[in-house]
């Protein structure tokens, strides 16, 4: 009887161990998911905002009202509509301005990451596949770029070029697609040499097919990852482009060119900055949560017991 009962003890401790292993194991991870649900409810959150920003507001986001210029948050207009953000220099509603903010700098860092990724992924494709000349010549070329301070490359082509949205995006796409290619090059040089790429070629298919259904496939994943934190760091350098007066030009608002207005207003209006800084600060940590969560999804070796 004493046997048994040591036995039965025995068996529950070890249970018990194994669940409180399995809790310290789950809990890490949890941590994360949890950062990532909530980077992904805040990237839909604003991204539903800039959508709906004229069907929600009552304010032109253009119209200046002099008289109603540089009031707090919370302050109620003549007509009874309450400014939440308050107004700005001009008398323009920061709430609405600051969501259709969003809707221009999301647009451009979607089209921007989009278009890198493309261009990346065929030039690292072609370039791990075929190697020779080619890809030494590719990838020098983007060893080059990726020594070179990013912002400094996109000042210079954005004075090059003129400050506006379309130039602003063909330098995110110019600057951006050395880590797509690279990553893919890298993948692909791995797989080339396998057996079912070998299979593939014995099958008869032309380099085309393999490249687009059997190598693209399988370095999806990564890339994947790299956008979502590729599209912080867009966001982030298109902010800081309008700060500088090298993005989208007045009256169109950006987070960028509303905090550099309102930095003359630090002392006396601090919600003109703050406001827009917020929404940055969000949608990009956001955005690298993400990136965060999917690294842990596709890759289970990175998570840490």
């Amino acid at each position: 009887m004493n046997n048994i009962t040591s036995k039965i003890a025995k068996a529950d401790n070890k249970m018990n161990a194994r669940k409180a292993w399995g809790f310290r194991k789950f809990f890490p991870l949890f941590r994360r998911a949890a950062l990532s649900l909530f980077g992904a409810v805040v990237l839909l959150l604003i991204i539903m905002l800039a959508i709906l920003v004229p069907e929600i507001s009552h304010f032109d986001p253009f119209k200046q009202d002099l008289f109603a210029r540089l009031q707090a948050p919370g302050w109620v207009n003549n007509a009874g509509f309450t400014h939440i953000f308050g107004t700005d220099q001009l008398g323009r509603d920061i709430m609405t301005r600051v969501f259709l903010a969003a809707r221009l700098s999301l647009a451009i860092s979607f089209i921007s990451v989009g278009g890198a990724g493309m261009v990346g992924i065929i030039l690292g494709l072609v370039s791990g596949y075929f190697g020779g000349y080619f890809d030494d010549i590719i990838m020098r070329f983007a060893d080059f770029q990726l020594a070179l301070p990013l912002i400094l490359l996109a000042l210079a082509i954005v004075a090059l070029l003129g400050p506006n949205v379309t130039n602003v995006i063909l330098v995110f796409i110019v600057t951006g697609w050395p880590i797509f290619a690279r990553t893919v090059r890298a993948s692909t040089l791995a797989l080339r040499e396998q057996e079912f790429i070998e299979a593939a070629r014995c099958l008869g298919c032309n380099n085309a097919r393999i490249l687009m259904r059997h190598i693209l496939p399988n370095v999806a994943r990564p890339l994947i990852v790299i956008a979502s934190f590729e599209l912080g760091k867009v966001i982030i350098y298109e902010s800081s482009l309008g700060f500088l007066g090298m993005g989208a030009q007045p009256p169109t608002p950006t987070w960028g060119n509303m905090m550099a207005d309102g930095r003359s207003y630090l002392d006396t209006a601090w919600w003109l900055t703050f406001f827009p800084g917020i929404a940055l600060v969000l949608t990009a940590a956001a955005s690298n949560y993400i990136g965060d969560g999917l690294n842990e999804l596709f890759d289970p070796r990175s998570r840490r017991a």
